[in-house]
């Protein structure tokens, strides 16, 4: 037998219980707080968001720039150690050899993440990269949907 207090469900009286007791009341309790009334809106379970690794291919920039920027940089709630730790840990390859010269303190979180921006937020060089891209691609020999999806998809 177990004693529990249990205010929310038994006005604050204590009641002695068996364990499946205790735990069936436990749980239908929490079952009703978790149903959703007609007025509450229905909440989403989403999956929790993950900062992207970025190797230092300048065709992948624009989506680690966006997603790091909105999920890290820009929030608030984030001191320059955690920005540090996040933006460290999603570099890789050449990306992290372009800020080898700066130490990864809270200090340069700003330093880091400018050394990156400065390097590879060039739309001359992104726009060369596609160009090029569309330039080698070699002439479909037929008319087809699945030769035009083939072209998008490598652009």
């Amino acid at each position: 037998m177990y004693l529990i207090k249990l205010p929310a469900i038994r006005n604050d009286r204590h009641i002695i219980l068996s364990y499946k007791e205790a735990a069936k009341i436990l749980d239908n309790h929490q079952v009703s707080q978790n149903r959703q009334t007609a007025d509450e809106p229905a909440i989403a379970r989403l999956k929790k968001l993950e900062v992207p690794e970025f190797n230092g291919d300048p065709k992948r920039w624009p989506m680690f720039f966006e997603t790091f920027k909105s999920l890290v940089h820009n929030n608030s709630n984030l001191n320059n150690t955690t920005k540090m730790h996040y933006l460290a840990g999603a570099l890789k390859g050449r990306a992290l050899d372009v800020c080898a010269s700066v130490v990864p303190t809270p200090e340069n979180y700003v330093v880091f993440w400018e050394t990156l921006v400065s390097k590879y937020q060039d739309d001359r060089l992104l726009a060369d990269i596609y160009f090029s891209q569309m330039l080698d691609f070699k002439t479909a020999h037929q008319e087809s949907a699945a030769c035009l999806n083939n072209f998008l998809e490598k652009i």
